[in-house]
Order: structure tokens, then sequence, then C-alpha cells
């Protein structure tokens, strides 16, 4: 996509690519300069060609009217990973603990600044959340991580939650949204990392009661 020229004592148009050059007196080269920017990979060739001289003027060569230029573009790569750990793997019902998020781009190539990227990270149903700090924000209701990215190569948050049901649970928070095109995620491994968390329910405790000579066995 062609941004500016810088013609001199001539007229290009950027639309039809025409550009019109009338050399002074003295003059035996002129030139052109443009300025493009790469918008998308792939391999690209710039031809240009003497569509017409003035009248009058002949070219006693005209094999060498056609010039060509060939470009190389690649989609630039940044490989996004999801890192998960947890305060504790084993808690009993009633306490807390914190879940740690941290999203890191591997490269090689550095993401734009400010791209929204969200993670799904959904508090499973042994927990009730507590609180959340860190970067970008959290919805415990649909468990959406999103976060602004690229001005850093980490960012991280922190989930607080509250054991409420005994078992083994597994948080799992995957990548949904990556860096937007032309960039490329060449490893899908690590967009997903999770968890484990068992919940110990409280100890029960067995004791007798004598009430008149009636014994009773009582399950707290």
């Amino acid at each position: 996509r062609d941004l500016h020229s810088f013609p001199t004592r001539r007229s290009s148009d950027l639309t039809t690519g025409y550009w019109t050059a009338t050399p002074g007196a003295a003059e035996n080269v002129v030139n052109l300069n443009i300025v493009a920017q790469v918008v998308a990979p792939g391999n690209f060739t710039l031809t240009s060609t003497i569509a017409a001289l003035s009248a009058g003027v002949t070219d006693p060569n005209p094999n060498n009217n056609v010039s060509q230029a060939s470009l190389s573009a690649f989609a630039p790569v940044a490989d996004l990973a999801i890192f998960k750990s947890v305060s504790t793997n084993s808690v009993a019902v009633g306490q807390q603990l914190t879940f740690q998020l941290e999203l890191q781009n591997l490269g090689p190539d550095a993401a734009p600044p400010a791209q929204l990227v969200t993670i799904h990270d959904a508090i499973p149903a042994g927990f009730q959340y507590v609180s959340s700090a860190g970067s970008g924000s959290y919805d415990p209701a649909s468990g959406l991580w999103m976060v602004a990215f690229g001005s850093t190569n980490s960012v991280s948050i922190s989930i607080s939650v509250k054991a409420a049901a005994g078992g083994s649970w597994t948080n799992t928070a995957t990548i949904i949204t990556n860096l937007p095109p032309p960039f490329i995620d060449p490893n899908s491994t690590n967009d997903t990392a999770s968890a484990v968390v068992t919940v110990l329910k409280p100890a029960l405790t067995l004791s007798t009661a004598n009430q008149g000579g009636v014994f009773s066995l009582l399950l707290s």
C-alpha cells in the first residue's frame, strides 16, 4: 500500500500508478521515491514500465523500458503462552487459596502495543470467587480475563477463591483470542494451562453420650 511519494518537478498518481516526468534540459536522470508499508505477508514484485514518450521523442532501445524489484514479506511470529500456578494444592472447605495466571510472549517478534487478548478461566464449581488483582480485568461470571498486551512481554493476574466443596478440582485457563493478523502464533500447545487442587472435607468426630443409662453415638 503506497503511503506517499516524493516527486520533483514531476507528478505521480498513486491511484492509477502513473508517474509523469519532465526532465530538464541538463538532466539525464530523474527519480521518484515511493514509501510503502507492507500490510500482508507474501512475495511481491513491483514492475515499472515506460508507457509513453513525449511527441517527437524516439527511444532507440525499448528493451530496457521495464524494470522490476522483488520483496518477500514474512508474517510476524509471536508465541503467546499462558502459565498457571496455585498457592496450595490442598485446602480444607472454607479456606482460601489464590490462582496465579501469567501471559507471556515467547517471541521471536514483539507484539504491537495495546492489543487486547482474552483468556477463559472459569472458577471450578467447588470454589467461590473472592477477589482478583493484577493486569486487565477479570469477570468471575463469564470467566474471562481481558488484558491489553504488547507494551510488555508478560502480564499477570491473581484470582482468590474460597473452597466450598470437597473433591479434586481442576482449574484451566485457555487463550481464546490471540494477536490479530498478520501475527502468527506458532505453538498452540501452550495456549492452555491447568492446576489441580484437592479440597478436604471437615473431619468427622464420633462421640458417645449417656442419658439415663441410654448410650448414644454422636457424629459431628
